[in-house]
Formats: C-alpha cells, sequence, structure tokens
C-alpha cells in the first residue's frame, strides 16, 4: 500500500489516514442505497446473503463443468462421464463444508434441499454410467471369443 492508500485492521477501506474511528454502521454495505444505517438483523441478514451467494457460486462452478461433461455423453462414450467422479468429490466436500452449519436465511433449506437433489442425481448417473461400462466391455469380450 502507498501514502493514499492505506490498509487498516479496521477493513474500513476509506483510503485517508486512521486518526478517525468507525463503528460498525459506517462500513461500507452497512448502509441502505439512501445512506441510512442498517439495523443489526438487516446486518446478519445481508451478511449471511453474501456468504449463500459465496457458497452458491463456488457450486455452481462445478455443476457447470459437470453439465459439460454430462452434454457429451453418447451410448457409444458412456464413460466420458466418469472422468467427472473428482468434480462430484469436490462438489461432495463443498456441500459438507457450506451445509455444515444451518444459516438463519429463508432460502438456506431450499438451497440446500437443492443441492442434495443434484448431487443425489449426478451420483446416480455416475452409477448407471460405471455398470453400462462394464456390460459393455462384458459384451464386447464375449463378442470377441
Amino acid at each position: 500500500m502507498d501514502e493514499k492508500h492505506e490498509a487498516h485492521t479496521c477493513g474500513c477501506g476509506c483510503h485517508h489516514g486512521h486518526d478517525h474511528a468507525h463503528d460498525h454502521m459506517s462500513l461500507p454495505g452497512m448502509q441502505t442505497p439512501a445512506g441510512d444505517s442498517l439495523d443489526p438483523q438487516d446486518i446478519r441478514f445481508r451478511q449471511t446473503l453474501q456468504k449463500m451467494q459465496t457458497m452458491a457460486k463456488s457450486m455452481q462452478g462445478l455443476h457447470a463443468e459437470i453439465d459439460a461433461a454430462l452434454a457429451k455423453v453418447s451410448r457409444q462414450n458412456v464413460g466420458y462421464i466418469l472422468t467427472q467422479k473428482k468434480n462430484v468429490k469436490k462438489l461432495e466436500q463443498l456441500y459438507e463444508d457450506c451445509f455444515s452449519q444451518p444459516l438463519g436465511h429463508p432460502l438456506y433449506e431450499t438451497m440446500r434441499q437443492a443441492e442434495q437433489e443434484y448431487l443425489v442425481n449426478i451420483k446416480s448417473i455416475l452409477h448407471e454410467a460405471q455398470q453400462l461400462k462394464r456390460e459393455q466391455a462384458i459384451a464386447k469380450t464375449t463378442t470377441e471369443k
């Protein structure tokens, strides 16, 4: 940081000398667009919402990779989806990390259930793909004999 842009331990980001004090209501994001201060309940709600948005963004990135691979699967290359086992494991771990402690937000449970359903469906698809791949391998070896 330079003289004009100091990093303050309070995280205020006001970019000037720090001979002043901040209360939590003067920090960025703790006021309404009109400049009114939010009450503590609204602050917690916003912080929870921001945490949920971060969680969703992380999960959606993995969803996009898994779904893109799923879109490329055909009967001839059914095993291709099995390349996503690592991403499914990452998604399971992210699910555990994100939903281990309930957040007091109305959308939390909906988000948790949707993510759980997605994981169940993808794991089922992986299992079916594994079975089909085995059946194809068995059929191939029996026709070669």
